[in-house]
């Protein structure tokens, strides 16, 4: 699991933790109902209450490696992992529906001998050959930092992202076309397709989704920059003032009042503005 030391430090603070699946003080809730991955992938509420480790078990060893490990290891190559999935996904789909179209006879031909239907395969296949290309290419960068760089730089997390983007792209495609070629036989259980449909959804979805795929490929091409909007959503939302602001000043009002609390929210309006400008330059 994900944890932080200290949350005002930010990332350098980001820790990994190993957590037995029976440690004390660890409950489960029931699992949801997924549209797809049903029986494959379970998602469930985890409860803590006092849960207590050994130090051993804590993943990264120096302050800012949990930070990395983070963006580089369980974001970026699970992105990565995503776009092979998803690449099988589509690939799957396509040896379905080119089996099908072959004994699928129209006119007393098959139906993928119809240039309109030849065309459709074709692009699934174009498409598919192009995502799996590109993630075998961007794996063959991640394995060599010493050239491309670490996983957790900012160029290749965008590298990761795209591969990931593009295959969801691909999947889509090819699960909607191969339901379009096949009509109620592809929406029907017992040919796959519907299941890969569904499927495909949540591989696409996983670890920021597809939106924040895009928004991390902005990053690493022409950041680092602070994503514009956040300021005005909060004085929508809330009015003039920062509601994180307004608790702080509270918090400090209430407990050391009077000069003392204006100048320790001073300090800590410097170091948060550092710590954020400072963080912005490591990216």
């Amino acid at each position: 699991m994900v944890v932080s030391e200290e949350p005002g430090r930010g990332e350098e603070a980001a820790g990994m933790v190993y957590v037995p699946y029976n440690a004390k003080g660890m409950t489960f809730g029931e699992p949801y109902k997924k549209c797809g991955f049903c029986m494959t992938d379970e998602n469930v509420d985890i409860w803590y209450e006092n849960v207590e480790v050994p130090a051993r078990y804590r993943i990264d060893e120096k302050p800012g490696d949990g930070s990395k490990i983070i963006h580089g290891y369980v974001i970026g190559l699970g992105r990565l992992a995503g776009a092979a999935r998803l690449t099988g996904v589509a690939t799957s789909v396509l040896e379905i529906v080119l089996d099908w179209t072959k004994d699928r006879m129209i006119a007393g031909k098959p139906v993928r001998e119809r240039s309109l239907f030849a065309s459709i395969l074709a692009q699934m296949y174009r498409m598919i050959d192009l995502a799996r290309q590109y993630y075998l290419s961007v794996t063959w960068q991640a394995s060599r930092p010493e050239v491309y760089g670490e996983p957790w730089s900012p160029h290749m997390i965008a590298k990761f992202s795209s591969a990931r983007s593009f295959a969801g792209e691909v999947a889509m495609f090819c699960t909607n076309k191969a339901m379009e070629l096949m009509g109620s036989y592809g929406y029907s259980f017992e040919m796959n397709v519907e299941k890969y449909y569904r499927d495909y959804k949540i591989i696409q979805m996983w670890l920021g989704g597809a939106q924040r795929d895009l928004l991390d490929i902005a990053q690493g091409l022409y950041g680092p920059f602070r994503w514009g909007g956040y300021e005005e959503w909060l004085g929508r939302i809330h009015g003039k003032a920062n509601p994180i602001k307004s608790n702080v000043d509270k918090t400090l009002s209430e407990a050391v009042g009077g000069s003392e609390s204006k100048r320790i929210k001073r300090e800590l309006e410097k170091d948060m503005e550092y710590d954020l400008d400072e963080a912005l330059k490591k990216r």
